[in-house]
C-alpha cells in the first residue's frame, strides 16, 4: 500500500482494475496500531490521506517494490488522463506528500531576514469512486486492467499513450505538454517507429487521424488540418525553441490525444486489432477505398 493524494473517497473503498483504493478510516479499521510502537507523524497521516494498494509477487522486498512503483506510476498517468481538463484543476499523486497550495520563501537583504508566502496553484480532489471512472463507453474499464495485464502490442500501445496524455496534462511547462501530447498520438499511429519525422509521416499521421476520426470529408480535412498545425508547432519547438504553446492548440492536441485513444478502445473493428500492424493495414485501407 502507499499514500495517495488528489482523490476524495464517498465510500469505504473502490476497486480501478488491479488497484483497490482505501478511505484513512478504513485502512485504520483493517489494521492495529498500538501507539505506543509508533510515532504520532505517523498516526496523524494515516488517519488523514486514502491508501491505494497493488498486489505483486516478486522474489524479493527489493523487486516487490519496484513491481508496485512501477504499476503506481502507471496509476497516477491513466488516473490524471481520465481526470484531466483544459483548466488542469486535478492532479493525482502517489508517494509524493509535497503537494502544498503555499510555497514559502526567505529573503535576506541589508542583515534583515524576511519570509514571505506565496500562494499557490490549488489543484481539486478527484472523486474517484464515481462511476465515471470505470466508463466503459469511454474504454476506462479495460485501461486500469491493461496497467498490469495488457494482452496483446495494440493494448500496450493504447496504455502507452495514454499514460503520455497523462503526463501531458499535468504538466505545467506548456512546450513539454504539448510535446508529450504529439508522442501520445505517434505511440498509436506512427507505423515507421525509429524514424525520423518527416513531412510525409506527418502527411501519414494526420490522414490516419482523419480516417480514424472524420466521417466525412469535410470532418477528415478538418481533422488532417488538426494534426498539421500541432506538427508546425512541434517543428518550431525544435528549430526555433519557442518558449510557450498557445493554450488552444495545447487544448486541441488533448482533445485528438483523447478521441484517438476513446474510438481505438472502444469501437469495432479498432477494439478487436492486437497490433499496430494491423491497426495501419485498416486505416490504410479506408484512405484508399
Amino acid at each position: 500500500m502507499a499514500p495517495i493524494r488528489g482523490v476524495a473517497l464517498s465510500r469505504p473503498s473502490v476497486q480501478l482494475g488491479p488497484f483497490i483504493i482505501y478511505s484513512p478510516k478504513e485502512i485504520l479499521g483493517k489494521i492495529s496500531l498500538n501507539e505506543s510502537d509508533i510515532d504520532l507523524y505517523r498516526l496523524k497521516f494515516l488517519n488523514e490521506l486514502p491508501l491505494i494498494e497493488i498486489e505483486v509477487s516478486a522474489k524479493d522486498e527489493d523487486r516487490c517494490y519496484e513491481k508496485a512503483s512501477l504499476a503506481f506510476a502507471k496509476f497516477e498517468s491513466v488516473c490524471n488522463y481520465i481526470t484531466g481538463s483544459f483548466y488542469n484543476e486535478s492532479k493525482v499523486r502517489i508517494f509524493n506528500q509535497n503537494m502544498p497550495n503555499e510555497a514559502e520563501c526567505i529573503f535576506i537583504a541589508d542583515g534583515e531576514v524576511t519570509k514571505s508566502i506565496k500562494q499557490v496553484h490549488h489543484y481539486n480532489d478527484v472523486s474517484i469512486d464515481e462511476p465515471f471512472y470505470q466508463d466503459s463507453n469511454r474504454g476506462y474499464d479495460k485501461i486500469w486492467w491493461w496497467i498490469t495485464n495488457a494482452q496483446n502490442d495494440l493494448q500496450q500501445k493504447i496504455l502507452n499513450s495514454v499514460e503520455w496524455c497523462g503526463r501531458a496534462l499535468v504538466d505545467p511547462d506548456t512546450v513539454k505538454a504539448l510535446l508529450q501530447f504529439v508522442i501520445a498520438i505517434e505511440s498509436l499511429l506512427q507505423f515507421n517507429e525509429g524514424s525520423f519525422i518527416t513531412p510525409s509521416i506527418v502527411s501519414h499521421l494526420s490522414d490516419s487521424v482523419a480516417f480514424l476520426l472524420g466521417n466525412d470529408r469535410k470532418s477528415r480535412i478538418e481533422c488532417a488540418g488538426y494534426i498539421k498545425d500541432l506538427y508546425a508547432i512541434r517543428s518550431k519547438i525544435a528549430h526555433t525553441g519557442i518558449a510557450v504553446v498557445p493554450s488552444l492548440s495545447l487544448h486541441t492536441a488533448h482533445v485528438m490525444c483523447k478521441r484517438v485513444v476513446t474510438k481505438i478502445t472502444t469501437e469495432a473493428p479498432y477494439n478487436s486489432f492486437s497490433n499496430k500492424k494491423e491497426l495501419g493495414n485498416y486505416l490504410s485501407n479506408l484512405k484508399f477505398g
